[in-house]
């Protein structure tokens, strides 16, 4: 019997704490650790490079040659410093410090993870990104983030037990070093079958906390475990989908679901609260509150949302009917700029997510999804006789066939198409495939 390949199963697993007041600013100031741990590394790192990037562009200039920056370092003997260098003048030179005696006080490694995020922040620059910039010390969402060390194998411990949550550090600060929570359980499904917390390795954990005050832990977890093999599918055992704004999900066998327009529901509410904080005075008491309405109306609309498309694609995701799921790849960016749409709605309505949500929960139940391309003609394209149309309004929900004479639904008309042309175009590529392994055979 051939060995199992045991492959990387990532997950997420992420849940509110209440912490008490102590453990609150004990968890603030580890935040605003990290904010000024990375602020205070780019300062240093721009500091440094500014001058020698000046009198690299003006040598440039100068004798007329092309250099790069690091070779032009070389040529004038000084190092190249990176994030890692930032990091050792922090904990060297930064906490020894007059006045920043506390940051030997807080969770260490949430410094050091901000300090590394920086190099990843100057290596996006390099590909393209803009360049780094600091952060408000202030500003939420407030996080800090804490890796497991692959040497020591310290750092992301966690001990959930009894709807409890122990944090690292916590146990030589407070008498009540226990976290509240309201989870007893976390599992995930991998394939057909469910794996606790415990089962996994924890990589890393993230504590974050919204504008409204309310606290969340996220833990990054690994599994080592079988690969999830792909199930097989034909046209019976497959669906079609068409994604809309009236109806935001339309499948190719007539159900629909509706779009909730979880903004528009509060839009009234949110624009009387918004005129309200226009008239306060900014910095004031009164203010303050009126920001906190403000954000928890925001974070409402935001929770609901995500209810919502997470409720609709596990429907989907884990019905045992479809094993594959054919989808139009939209532009949602032309969409919201396109005339005949609105950018609020297409944005309300989270299209963008819900395609996300499908895709990643697909993979984890071992089930296929197959984009067709944006530019089909899924709409204008009637699925009995294959007769396009040349022009499909939005405002136009049905229409009928000029040449067989079919009326139909626009939105369940699309979906029929998508599926079908999904279905070919997984036909082309396994005959490729299947042409290839028998070249691979003969040679």
């Amino acid at each position: 019997m051939s060995e199992k390949v045991l492959v990387e199963h990532k997950r997420v697993f992420k849940f509110r704490i209440y912490p008490t007041k102590e453990q609150e600013s004990f968890l603030t100031q580890n935040c605003d650790a990290s904010t000024i741990a990375y602020n205070s590394a780019l300062g240093y790192l721009k500091d440094y490079h500014e001058p020698l990037t000046k009198q690299w562009k003006e040598h440039c200039e100068k004798e007329g040659v092309e250099m790069k920056y690091h070779e032009y370092l070389k040529m004038v003997d000084k190092p190249k410093l990176t994030a890692y260098d930032a990091k050792k003048w922090f904990n060297n030179d930064f906490k020894k410090k007059e006045g920043n005696e506390w940051f030997n006080e807080i969770i260490t490694a949430g410094t050091a993870n901000s300090i590394l995020d920086l190099d990843k922040a100057f290596k996006n620059f390099f590909r393209g990104a803009g360049y780094p910039k600091f952060k408000q010390v202030r500003r939420f969402p407030k996080a800090f983030r804490v890796e497991r060390n692959i040497k020591t194998d310290t750092g992301a411990k966690l001990h959930i037990k009894d709807r409890r949550l122990e944090l690292p550090k916590f146990k030589k600060i407070f008498k009540n070093y226990l976290i509240k929570t309201k989870v007893s359980k976390l599992d995930t499904r991998v394939g057909d079958k469910y794996y606790s917390l415990e089962d996994g390795v924890t990589k890393s954990f993230t504590v974050s906390a919204t504008s409204t005050g309310k606290w969340f832990v996220a833990i990054n977890v690994t599994y080592l475990l079988p690969e999830v093999k792909p199930k097989t599918f034909n046209k019976d055992n497959s669906i079609g989908i068409d994604a809309g704004l009236e109806d935001l999900l339309v499948l190719d066998n007539g159900t629909k679901i509706k779009n909730a327009k979880h903004l528009k529901k509060q839009e009234k509410r949110l624009r009387i609260n918004s005129k309200r904080l226009s008239r306060k005075k900014l910095g004031s008491k009164n203010w303050k509150k009126q920001v906190k309405i403000n954000a928890r109306i925001h974070e409402k609309i935001a929770n609901r949302r995500s209810d919502f498309a997470h409720k609709a694609t596990h429907e989907l995701a884990y019905n045992d009917s479809y094993n594959a799921f054919m989808m139009e790849d939209l532009d949602l960016k032309e969409m919201g700029t396109k005339k005949g749409y609105r950018g609020k709605s297409v944005a309300d309505a989270g299209l963008g997510e819900i395609r996300r949500q499908i895709e990643y929960k697909a993979g984890w139940a071992g089930k296929t999804v197959i984009k067709v391309d944006r530019y089909f003609p899924s709409s204008k394209t009637c699925n009995c006789c294959g007769y396009v149309v040349d022009k499909m309004p939005v405002k136009k929900r049905h229409w009928i066939c000029p040449k067989c004479g079919t009326r139909l639904d626009r939105d369940i008309n699309a979906a029929i198409n998508v599926k079908n042309k999904g279905l070919e175009e997984a036909k082309s590529k396994q005959a490729t495939e299947n042409k290839k392994k028998k070249a691979l055979k003969k040679a």
